[in-house]
């Protein structure tokens, strides 16, 4: 987000893709739909997981990527508390929106 080169309308898609492979580097689509259908999953082909995890994927990345475009650099984030348990972690979050006379 801070890089230089990629600063400027004419660098958006670059930046998008960027963000967009972070994301896909970071979050399990296939383990996410996994958990969501529970049972059911078993159950599909797999094609049709395929396409569970695309209908699942997409929307979360777009919606993600919109996020950290948008939202994120106005906001200045600070990290406390961190917890790991096993295979899961916790990390208190804190965004702060500083007020403008916009």
């Amino acid at each position: 987000m801070q890089d230089p080169q990629l600063q400027g309308s004419d660098k958006v898609g670059e930046l998008r893709q960027r963000v967009r492979g972070i994301i896909l580097e970071t979050f399990d689509f296939e383990e996410m739909s996994r958990v969501t259908l529970r049972g059911h999953w078993d159950r599909l082909t797999a094609l049709q997981q395929t396409e569970f995890v695309i209908l699942l994927g997409n929307p979360f990345e777009c919606s993600y990527n919109h996020l950290v475009l948008r939202f994120l650099p106005k906001r200045e984030t600070t990290y406390g508390t961190k917890s790991i348990e096993q295979d899961r972690a916790v990390v208190q979050t804190t965004l702060i929106v500083h007020k403008t006379d916009e």
